[in-house]
């Protein structure tokens, strides 16, 4: 076991994924299931109801259509954009059931994780990805393993995310020396630990090297390394090319990012948090 994997494994077992959502995934490796099986088993969870016509409505999604009921909602995401969509908030409400946490405060990382979701969808829809919606949860994931250091040791975090700033170094050069791991591998644990689709866990342990993923991810994985550079002032300065966009293409990104961001942040945290935050 190494050091991320020892740090994760007692908590992962305290937050576990809502129920539903392995309820989710028992529907969709049956080929027999229909949109009435997803929306009986959604409207049992109020706050996931409303969380699924709240993203099927969403401008930010860009669905295209209005929709009023569960049903109509579910039909226009599509079951698998519904499985990645849902795992923000989900993953969001998992660690809003942690007893004690000051929510307040992760609601800064939940912020940043939306801000990079933004990101990464934006990047993808300009790179004419197929599936440009499942790049917010991809740039989303990008904080899981910073909140993850700050539920379980918030003094060594906020010790970690000080020298950062007052070294002017990268904070996972300074996590590695803290902690013996640094938020990529942290983050793909605790993926790896809720056992998601592997593509995720993968993505983000990579997403700072993009040329070390495997080829067949190699895309994805430089469309998170941009989302994370993009929301980050002095990563992008000092970031490396990568394949899919020059550094004309980058500039206009850029603005397209900033305004996306400006428009939609709010609206997101708003749709994906918790009715107890």
């Amino acid at each position: 076991m190494n050091a991320a994997q020892e740090f994760i494994s007692d908590l992962a077992e305290k937050i576990p994924l809502p129920t539903i959502y392995w309820q989710i995934r028992l529907l969709m490796n049956n080929p027999n299931a229909k949109i009435g099986d997803y929306e009986r088993l959604i409207q049992g969870d109020p706050q996931l109801t409303t969380h699924t016509i709240l993203i099927a409505n969403s401008e930010f999604f860009g669905f295209g259509r209005k929709v009023d009921g569960l049903y109509d909602a579910i039909s226009l995401i599509g079951v698998g954009q519904l499985h990645d969509l849902l795992l923000g908030s989900l993953c969001m409400r998992t660690f809003a059931n942690i007893p004690g946490q000051a929510m307040g405060h992760l609601n800064v990382f939940w912020r940043q994780a939306i801000k990079r979701g933004i990101a990464a969808r934006t990047v993808a829809k300009f790179c004419r990805m197929p599936s440009s919606n499942q790049f917010f949860t991809v740039g989303f994931f990008l904080e899981i393993g910073h909140v993850a250091m700050t539920v379980k040791a918030p003094d060594l975090a906020f010790k970690t995310l000080q020298q950062s700033q007052q070294q002017q170094r990268p904070i996972y050069a300074v996590e590695r020396e803290n902690f013996g791991f640094d938020y990529c591998q942290l983050g793909a644990e605790l993926l790896r630990k809720w056992c998601l689709p592997e593509f995720y866990p993968q993505v983000l342990e990579n997403h700072l090297y993009p040329e070390q993923a495997k080829p067949n991810i190699q895309t994805e994985t430089e469309i998170a390394y941009l989302a994370y550079c993009l929301c980050d002032a002095s990563e992008l300065e000092e970031h490396r090319r990568t394949r899919i966009l020059n550094a004309d293409q980058e500039l206009t990104v850029k603005e397209i990012v900033d305004t996306e961001i400006t428009d939609h942040v709010d609206e997101i945290f708003a749709m994906l948090r918790p009715a107890n935050q």
